[in-house]
């Protein structure tokens, strides 16, 4: 066995899909650095994927998520979908390790992760069909779809968005800023806003601190989902 056969099989290990057209996933892992043609790069397939990718996703929500409308699906399929989320994904897997490219590409961007991504369901697809393929994005993607779904069904704003923040931009800090106070002592008001490293979301107005925290979470949560901040930061 080839050293090239082997590491198809370890990828395919790691995916948990065997393909029975194994030429398949090799074109898929062919960055067109290093491809002897176009026609053997994986950039048909990412084109590809990425369609197959999008049906997929939005198939499975529109099915398990009755309640939610266009807006809200657009919002969380959106997430779910990004090339930021793709890349995370490549990387936790570790696919990095078995994309051929051309000396001098070191390390990876993250683009060109989040493409091997979507060349791979490019590849399942042809090889097994939409069915197979959502089965195998939907375990691919399974986690995204958890973490959005404890946002969209909790209460607890600040805890929702600790654990989006966790997924999405691990190591970075949910900072809740006081702007603003009004009122007399026993009647005051707060102005309170998030910011996530340099990036400041829509402030709240709030009776109290806990409560204003809460408002100024559901704010950075709704921006971070494409949605609009339910609460206003206008003068109080």
């Amino acid at each position: 066995m080839t050293n090239r056969e082997d590491s198809l099989l370890q990828c395919q290990k790691l995916l948990k899909y065997t393909f029975k057209d194994p030429q398949l996933l090799k074109t898929a892992l062919t960055h067109a650095s290093c491809a002897a043609t176009h026609k053997d790069s994986n950039e048909r397939l990412e084109y590809l994927g990425d369609s197959v990718l999008g049906l997929v996703i939005a198939d499975y929500l529109y099915n398990d998520c009755p309640e939610c409308d266009e807006g809200e699906l657009s919002a969380i399929k959106g997430s779910i979908v990004s090339r930021q989320t793709c890349n995370r994904i490549g990387r936790k897997l570790g696919l990095e390790r078995y994309l051929s490219v051309a000396r001098g590409i070191s390390p990876l961007p993250d683009s060109m992760v989040a493409n091997l991504i979507e060349a791979i369901l490019g590849a399942v697809y042809l090889d097994a069909g939409f069915d197979r393929t959502k089965e195998f994005a939907v375990n691919l993607f399974n986690e995204e779809m958890e973490s959005l779904k404890v946002v969209r069904d909790s209460n607890n704003f600040k805890a929702a968005l600790q654990n989006w923040v966790q997924q999405h931009m691990p190591g970075v800090a949910v900072v809740y800023q006081t702007l603003d106070e009004k009122g007399p002592a026993h009647r005051r008001c707060f102005k309170i806003g998030v910011a996530l490293e340099q990036r400041t979301f829509q402030a709240a107005w709030g009776a109290t601190k806990k409560e204003t925290e809460q408002r100024a979470a559901e704010n950075a949560l709704s921006a971070l989902l494409g949605q609009e901040p339910p609460y206003p930061d206008g003068d109080h």
